[in-house]
């Protein structure tokens, strides 16, 4: 018996790149639209930093400070669902371990007594798609 693990991480990879994508698509979108405003604040900063060249740097650096507290904030809720799919593949493996125990500690001499059906399915989390 064959576990397909690939199946649910899939569906999510695809739904992560689906939606960073879309903000992709938003910012460039929000930049095409408000470029004047933009390339005001960048004259403003360029106006107290001295050069256009420093002010880019100081709004990138700011950028990403503000792209690493995101991720931090962030950072709990994908711990949560990281241990939300770590119980239910426990539960699989504990669902295996079951079946394969009294197999592998039988003679080989005598025959197999053991069925998939013996060893009941734990109700695990249940994660919906």
């Amino acid at each position: 018996m064959q576990i397909d693990s690939t199946g649910p991480n899939r569906c999510g990879k695809r739904r992560i790149w689906i939606t960073a994508a879309a903000i992709l698509a938003v910012l460039i979108v929000v930049g095409i639209f408000y470029r004047r405003f933009l390339l005001s604040g960048l004259d403003l900063v360029a106006e107290a930093t001295g050069s256009r060249t420093s002010a880019a740097l100081c709004l990138a650096l700011a950028l990403l400070v503000l792209v690493w507290l995101l991720v931090w904030l962030l950072f709990p809720v994908f711990v949560y669902f990281g241990l939300r799919d770590l119980r239910r593949r426990t539960a699989e493996l504990d669902r295996t371990m079951k079946l394969c125990v009294p197999r592998l500690t039988q003679n080989p001499a005598e025959p197999a007594t053991t069925k998939v059906e013996d060893v009941p399915r734990e109700k695990g989390p249940t994660t919906s798609a």
